[in-house]
């Protein structure tokens, strides 16, 4: 027993030295010190996702964990968004739970189920139901989740595992939305094996090995080097199905997404142009070349439905940019000089256009913005950024 165990956290310390090496390997490791340290954080924080992920999530009495799944800028590789509300946990396909909950003001609320944790070789998405879906009149539903089919709406697990993985997105137009009830119990099953139970926890630190690996290798190196390609260059936005990305890095089936790396100078900056079409939810948000996004709680890092401004068009138009250029849609690169610019778009309704991104000289900018671009003072910024941390903290209970 007692070797298996070590088995497991030698293999542990091994993927962690290998996502270094993975890491330590790429350009944009050796080319840029910001990005050197912003690499050895996320990997530290790769570790801690995997211990939240793998290792943590009780099977006998399973919560959301939305402290401990995605949250702000403390568990945030991969891409986390600044308006949903994130939770995620492990599930027994030997047992029968019920979720139960109430949607608030929630515009989707996604329940996404993969057949065993990420990084696995047999990892496969099983199902992404949208809650709303279930719910009545008055808000509220109420759910069995189950190997076995239930009578009426169910949601599915795989019964071979006993680690089945769930990531819920709770998306509002706005982080100061009321974001619902989520609660799940199981009711049903065999007695879950102990946690104290010393084969299972091996089996969970080799699980979070799988995933220390996926989380580097996937997200860390592979979004950004995968974005550019898509887009065929730098600067430019490619148009993704989510459904395309659900299985290899965790995509929402739900959206389309619009990927794009950027390298930038600080005397440039990039122009974007969207038209709006008919959506659920949108947003764009900066996120670093390792997949975290930029700090959204205190800096203009992110624009969406709930905030960004809209010409009589029907056309949003930002800035990406590390200086200020004075206009309402600025989004904040926080000096770097390279990184990601994600679009997202959830339950379009009819034909929806491809962003656009095209650098230009910073000094340009007027000449490029139209004339009734929406502009805002340095005292307007100051308390736009007072208001957003307000937000955020009332939010998050900080």
């Amino acid at each position: 027993m007692g070797e298996r165990l070590q088995d497991a956290l030698d293999e542990f310390d091994a993927a962690c030295r290998e996502s270094r090496d993975l890491i330590a390997a790429t350009d944009r490791f050796r080319d840029s010190e910001a990005n050197r340290a912003l690499a050895y954080q996320s990997l530290v924080e790769a570790r801690a996702m995997a211990y939240n992920l793998a290792v943590a999530p009780r099977l006998d009495h399973p919560r959301l964990n939305g402290q401990q799944s995605w949250h702000s800028h403390f568990f945030s590789l991969g891409g986390n968004c600044q308006d949903f509300r994130y939770g995620a946990t492990l599930l027994d396909g030997r047992q029968t739970y019920r979720l139960t909950g109430r949607v608030g003001e929630l515009k989707l609320a996604l329940f996404q189920v993969q057949n065993t944790i990420m990084g696995h070789p047999d990892h496969r998405e099983l199902s992404n139901t949208d809650l709303l879906d279930l719910a009545g009149p008055d808000g509220r539903f109420e759910v069995p989740i189950s190997a076995e089919p239930q009578d009426g709406p169910w949601i599915e697990l795989d019964p071979d595992s006993r680690l089945n993985f769930v990531i819920v997105r709770r998306i509002l137009s706005s982080i100061a939305d009321d974001p619902g009830e989520l609660r799940i119990e199981r009711i049903g099953g065999e007695e879950p094996t102990s946690f104290a139970d010393p084969d299972a926890m091996a089996e969970r630190l080799f699980r979070a090995a799988d995933l220390v690996r996926y989380i580097v290798a996937n997200w860390c190196v592979g979004l950004y080097d995968m974005y550019a390609k898509a887009a065929g260059g730098m600067n430019r936005m490619a148009h993704i199905a989510g459904k395309e990305l659900a299985d290899n890095v965790l995509g929402s089936p739900s959206t389309t997404y619009g990927l794009g790396s950027f390298e930038l100078d600080l005397d440039e900056a990039l122009l974007v142009q969207w038209q709006m079409s008919d959506t659920a939810y949108w947003s764009f948000q900066l996120q670093d070349v390792w997949s975290n996004p930029l700090d959204f709680f205190n800096y203009q890092t992110d624009l969406g439905m709930a905030d960004a401004a809209i010409d009589d068009t029907g056309t949003f138009r930002a800035v990406v940019s590390a200086q200020d250029p004075g206009i309402a849609n600025w989004l904040d690169t926080r000096g770097l000089r390279d990184g990601v610019v994600i679009m997202r778009n959830y339950r379009a309704r009819g034909e929806t256009q491809d962003p656009v991104m095209e650098k230009v000289r910073f000094s340009d900018l007027v000449d490029r913005l139209p004339a009734d671009t929406p502009r805002v003072t340095p005292a307007e910024r100051a308390a736009a950024l007072s208001g957003r941390r307000v937000r955020y903290l009332n939010a998050y209970r900080d």
